[in-house]
């Protein structure tokens, strides 16, 4: 079976890369929820929270990590990044960002999960 990464066509979503993907109504992968187009246009990452393998598939000034099998994208907090307001990015701490409330960063990978379970 071939695999498709962006804008790939597919039937089903095991015809997309594993992380980050869906295969979308007009069959072609696409981001999936909690996940952004990179900004060359090439494939998806995810944003704070989302589910991840290797450091590649999160956004900028985000790393993987967590237990195996539960690994996601979390801020460089050693590089002073904090994830922005939204969970789209990772900004400068010194920026004054205000920073969400811990129970929500807690619960979003379980959202997520939950989410990519359903799709």
């Amino acid at each position: 079976m071939v695999i498709s990464e962006l804008n790939g066509d597919c039937f089903h979503v095991k015809q997309c890369y594993q992380i980050g993907y869906l295969c979308a109504r007009n069959r072609t992968c696409q981001c999936g929820f909690g996940y952004v187009v990179n900004e060359k246009r090439t494939k998806c990452i995810g944003v704070v929270g989302s589910r991840c393998i290797y450091d590649s598939h999160c956004i900028e000034g985000a790393y993987c990590t967590g237990r195996e099998g539960w690994e996601v994208c979390k801020c460089r907090e050693e590089d002073n990044f904090i994830p922005s307001e939204d969970l789209m990015s990772c900004v400068d701490a010194s920026s004054n960002v205000p920073h969400l409330p811990t129970i929500f960063l807690l619960l979003l990978p379980s959202l997520l999960t939950l989410s990519y379970l359903n799709t």
